[in-house]
């Protein structure tokens, strides 16, 4: 398992599951008006930010949210018990600067939560796309116009990249937190469909599925499909980490939208299995124009525009 995990969940466990909104629940004594206004504002802000930036949702259940935003009521009720201070204005210098941390870090939330609406709006250009899945419930790891929702969106070929992955009744992606069998993740075999009616422009079939937590960095697609699809608009969609040996299709090969292409693996750059798919424009076969150089291309999948922390059930 990567190094890098374990401070993955750390930092999870302490952004998203022991959230400093927490604080309005442990007051001691009444805040004054203003400081009531400053914990309620940054309170809320955090719970709003966190429900669609946090990744860590994924690794303890999508719907595990949901427990968070229930804490702000409870924190509303204890400042509710405790009262506040008739006056407005705090008297101590630690008084005004905690009130002033929280409008603070409140603004610094609120134009994160506007980033966030704007990257979740995609624009009329984008290309509609077939579900490249089998039916079935599915969460978004990475997706959205936005660094801050999808770490491809620095890539010019993966900007508008998605990381798909597949969920049980809770949005957990699988059985434990971190297991080390591929087949532990609810994704690993799942069919991978075509999105669009193509051709195959370029494939890799034979990379070896890595133990979780292990990285290609030398061939960071794994086993991948290239498939050029000239309607509505050119462009050519890759589907990555897929199983070795599944790709059914050959080079050139014509495939209708919904064929079998193969399924999903934990081969290439890849911390656990998953799908991820983008789009870039034309016909392109070039591996480093696939991977880095070629344009992206903002996809739809069914009039919908898959973001970080959807929930996405099909049919």
């Amino acid at each position: 398992m990567s190094s890098a995990i374990p401070w993955v969940v750390a930092t999870s466990l302490v952004v998203f599951l022991l959230p400093l909104p927490l604080l309005g629940l442990t007051a001691w004594r009444p805040m004054t008006r203003l400081g009531v206004v400053s914990a309620l504002l940054f309170a809320a802000s955090y719970h709003v930010f966190s429900h669609y930036v946090g990744l860590g949702w994924i690794m303890f259940g999508l719907h595990t949210r949901w427990l968070l935003g229930a804490l702000f009521p409870l924190t509303l009720l204890r400042v509710w018990q405790l009262g506040t201070q008739a006056r407005w204005f705090p008297c101590s210098w630690w008084s005004r600067s905690f009130v002033l941390a929280g409008f603070a870090g409140a603004l610094i939330l609120l134009y994160g939560i506007v980033e966030v609406l704007r990257a979740r709006a995609p624009s009329a250009d984008a290309v509609n796309v077939r579900w490249p899945l089998e039916d079935g419930a599915f969460a978004v790891a990475h997706g959205g116009t936005a660094e801050l929702l999808n770490h491809h969106h620095p890539v010019s070929a993966q900007r508008f990249a998605w990381d798909v992955i597949r969920v049980g009744r809770l949005g957990e992606r699988a059985r434990g937190f971190f297991p080390s069998s591929l087949r532990d993740y609810y994704i690993f075999g799942t069919p991978v469909l075509a999105p669009c009616t193509g051709q195959i422009v370029a494939l890799a079939t034979d990379r070896p599925d890595l133990p979780p937590g292990q990285f290609d960095e030398d061939f960071p697609l794994g086993n991948f499909v290239a498939l050029y699809c000239a309607t509505p608009q050119a462009i050519t969609v890759v589907l990555a980490h897929l199983e070795r040996g599944s790709v059914q299709p050959a080079l050139n090969d014509q495939v209708p939208a919904g064929a079998f292409i193969g399924r999903v693996g934990n081969s290439g750059n890849t911390s656990e299995p998953h799908l991820h798919i983008h789009a870039v424009q034309g016909r392109v076969a070039d591996l480093e124009q696939l991977l880095f150089s070629g344009h992206g291309v903002l996809l739809r999948v069914e009039d919908i525009f898959p973001v970080r922390n959807d929930y996405l059930v099909f049919p």
